[in-house]
């Protein structure tokens, strides 16, 4: 059967967050909220389909877009890690509140999962797709050189690939520098970690060292010579099965 998709506008401050929920046909008792990266990321890029086989597994999702992304209103130029996390926590709040599922999931990728390990949510599991910990490690360093700089500074933003970085964000960046520090609070949480070891973006030692840091139980999963997404057919289900996997021992396991 098809999964019921119904699309939701979340309201956070002056602007509403673009979202869908995605659940399967038949009663179902948890939820995952999924996360994008970004600069450039949408709800779309990679959790469309994950939604689809979240729904087959029997496991609902709610995926939204941050302000001034997709389909959501506001300015990208105006994004912030503080931002994010902020936008994160109302639409976990209107997911825990509003929707009534028992156990739910974080799953964030890349930038994404920076804004899961910032925010203060207590999920039930956490999921962490090649996740962005040291900033200047790949990542956000081509963002933030001398030049780019001096860009931000004249203009109020950079242009990265078509999209308006501003000099807050770029600014956050050099001052944070890591998430190292963020991964206490989900230590002793349900983690798990997917990365490809051909990820140029995001270098695969960042979530081998993240991994180290957190208690059981646990699991990491690195697929070889996998870039940065898993975008090739093979890499997606290894994706998609260990995810749903995960959930289902971790989630519905949890409520039987």
């Amino acid at each position: 059967m098809k999964p019921l998709k119904q699309k939701i506008f979340i309201r956070h401050t002056t602007v509403d967050l673009a979202a869908v929920l995605t659940s399967p046909d038949g009663d179902c008792d948890s939820l995952a909220v999924l996360v994008h990266g970004g600069p450039g990321g949408n709800k779309d890029n990679l959790y469309s389909d994950m939604a689809d086989q979240l729904a087959a597994a029997g496991v609902a999702s709610l995926r939204f877009d941050f302000s001034g992304a997709g389909e959501s209103s506001g300015s990208y130029r105006h994004m912030t890690i503080t931002s994010q996390v902020a936008e994160l926590e109302t639409v976990w709040q209107f997911a825990s509140s509003l929707l009534k599922f028992k156990k739910l999931a974080l799953i964030g990728e890349s930038y994404g999962a920076t804004i899961v390990l910032k925010s203060t949510i207590k999920a039930d599991t956490n999921v962490l797709l090649w996740p962005v910990i040291d900033f200047l490690d790949g990542s956000f360093a081509p963002f933030v050189t001398d030049e780019n700089m001096q860009e931000a500074k004249a203009n109020g933003f950079i242009l990265s690939e078509g999209v308006e970085v501003g000099l807050a964000f770029l600014q956050e960046v050099l001052e944070t520098r890591t998430a190292v520090d963020d991964l206490e609070r989900i230590k002793d949480s349900n983690v798990l970690f997917i990365h490809g070891t051909g990820d140029v973006e995001v270098p695969v030692h960042q979530t081998e060292q993240a991994f180290e840091r957190i208690n059981e139980p646990k699991k990491l999963v690195i697929v070889p010579d996998a870039g940065h997404n898993l975008t090739r057919p093979h890499e997606r289900t290894i994706l998609f099965n260990e995810i749903n996997s995960w959930l289902i021992e971790h989630l519905k396991g949890a409520i039987n």
